[in-house]
């Protein structure tokens, strides 16, 4: 048996001038060169597709983000009927049933690690920065650019089956999502099925009000000789909990029962890492202090174990069952027995289900005038008056659809479930000695914790000499081997040196080019702007607080509310 997975990949000179298409059918590639500087290397790719292979689905890696960017251009200069979906990870030609997907929403890791993962054969090597145009290289030169191209083209292919069938022999299912999100709750209904949960509509304000992400706080911004822990599958680890499956009804408050509760809660003035997450400024805090709000009632039953004052105003009940522990003990099992990015890869999809019980029930996309039934308020956003961005009406099939999957309240328990967890082990490390960061499942200390093999386990990930911790998600350590490991989210590709980040800790402001730089939006080419490259420079400074604490001298402290 064979999906037959089509895929393409589009190769650049520079970052925005296309200069070759390859495609494979899953039996045959064939390849597009740009000779003449006025030729269309996209289009002669569109076309071929159109004519020769018919309504088919195509997969680029990284498609999102670089080459269903330069497909959409072209399909709009050639005023084509196109939709777009998942941001630019499906883009659909209308008129030809033919639709351009991101291979990475599925795949979630790099094409040469995925190409390890499942044995297929490895990726050439091409030095991007050396590219010339094509009537330029000599003949060996091109024939090694065609034979990456058509690598490129091959592997996607066979990665992509070997993943698909590995999920549907696993799991099965008849087959997997667009994105691994779309997979895991797919898996998950075949453990248990969403139509026995209850979706809850009528109280999602207040499940939605009680949903908090997790914790990322600077405690100390610079250590030395510190341990690294995280917390093994922590979220799939809370699936042995029970979570809300039947109706939930409003009753009398009481701390001995509850699903989810509204309170006025104050939290110790001297307590360092307070318990209870808080939704304020635009940010997500654990404040001392005293404030009101809506928390899932385990969360507040240990909030007060731990001195915390709690006064309920009202609560919600029903039916809760631990249905999620079935499909946690298989992902975690597979986890356990692979190896590097396939145990990532496993972990991920266990992580995904969460994620995508709570989904946002809303949906907006950019779409064609004809495929719009009612325009009532719309405004074209291009010059021919051809495309509008919408928020798609969420009614019928898809109403129904949406209703089925989203669980907002099970995500809120096993979120909650999780701080609890993680809280109890941050308190443990302080117990122990110094503390300095943690995010969602991490924590950076001087303490020798305990570790195990299980899920929900400590596991120690390194060690280091010297760390900085500049502000949450952007941080750096020297190893005991004296290599700078960084963690810079948001700041892509940017690598700094261990002086830099001494920098950054005084106060001062570092202007620096990054590598990667801005494609077009998809937006701006529906406008009629071609895709084009702009070099990105960030400005990287210490915040005057971290936002969800406060500088206390090289330490932190919580924010208080009054």
């Amino acid at each position: 048996m064979t999906l037959y997975t089509h895929t393409f990949d589009i190769e650049t000179l520079g970052w925005d001038n296309p200069i070759a298409v390859g495609v494979f059918d899953g039996n045959k590639y064939k390849d597009f060169l740009k000779l003449e500087e006025d030729q269309d290397v996209i289009w002669e790719f569109l076309e071929y597709v159109r004519d020769n292979i018919g309504p088919v689905r195509l997969y680029a890696h990284n498609a999102a983000h670089f080459d269903n960017r330069f497909i959409l251009d072209c399909l709009v200069r050639h005023r084509q009927r196109v939709s777009i979906e998942g941001g630019l990870g499906v883009l659909r030609w209308t008129d030809t049933e033919i639709t351009f997907r991101d291979s990475y929403q599925l795949l979630r890791t790099s094409l040469e690690k995925a190409c390890i993962i499942f044995g297929v054969e490895e990726k050439l090597s091409w030095d991007h920065s050396s590219t010339r145009p094509i009537k330029d290289m000599s003949l060996e030169e091109r024939r090694v650019f065609r034979a990456y191209l058509e690598r490129d083209c091959r592997s996607l292919s066979e990665v992509y089956e070997k993943f698909v069938f590995e999920l549907i022999k696993t799991f099965d299912i008849l087959e997997p999502g667009q994105t691994l999100a779309q997979t895991s709750l797919r898996i998950f209904d075949s453990f248990y099925p969403l139509d026995k949960i209850e979706s809850n509509l009528e109280h999602e304000t207040q499940i939605r009000a009680a949903l908090y992400g997790a914790r990322n706080e600077v405690y100390t911004r610079y250590g030395e000789n510190l341990n690294l822990y995280d917390i093994r599958s922590m979220y799939v680890s809370c699936y042995d909990t029970p979570v809300p499956v039947g109706k939930m009804s409003f009753v009398l408050p009481s701390m001995d029962r509850g699903i989810i509760g509204r309170a006025e809660v104050e939290v110790p003035d001297d307590m360092y890492i307070p318990p209870l997450p808080l939704h304020h400024g635009g940010q997500l805090l654990f404040p001392t202090g005293k404030f009101g709000g809506w928390w899932d009632m385990e969360e507040l039953r240990y909030a007060a174990s731990l001195g915390v004052k709690v006064k309920l105003k009202a609560q919600l009940d029903g039916k809760t069952a631990p249905i999620l522990k079935d499909f946690g003990e298989v992902v975690c099992k597979l986890r356990s027995s692979s190896e590097g990015d396939l145990a990532r890869l496993w972990k991920l999809l266990g992580l995904q289900l969460v994620g995508k019980l709570a989904q946002s029930r809303s949906r907006t996309g950019i779409k064609h005038v004809s495929t719009v039934k009612d325009l009532e308020g719309t405004i074209p956003i291009d010059k021919y008056e051809e495309y509008v961005e919408i928020d798609r009406p969420v009614k019928g099939r898809l109403q129904q659809h949406i209703a089925r999957v989203t669980k907002p309240a099970i995500t809120m328990r096993i979120r909650a479930e999780a701080r609890i967890r993680h809280h109890k082990l941050m308190a443990q490390a302080l117990s122990k000695g110094s503390l300095y960061y943690c995010d969602t499942d991490s924590i950076y200390c001087c303490a020798t914790l305990p570790t195990g093999p299980d899920a929900g386990d400590l596991q120690e990930i390194g060690k280091a000499l010297r760390a900085y911790f500049v502000m949450n998600k952007f941080y750096g350590y020297v190893t005991p081997e004296g290599v700078l490991k960084q963690r810079s989210s948001g700041f892509s590709g940017l690598k700094l040196s261990e002086d830099q980040f001494k920098e950054l800790l005084r106060g001062k402001t570092l202007r620096l080019p990054n590598p990667s730089p801005n494609l077009t939006s998809p937006g701006d080419i529906i406008r009629g702007q071609t895709v084009v490259s702009s070099p990105r420079f960030r400005t990287i400074r210490t915040p005057l607080s971290q936002k969800n604490r406060v500088f206390d001298g090289e330490v932190t402290k919580p924010i208080h509310l009054k």
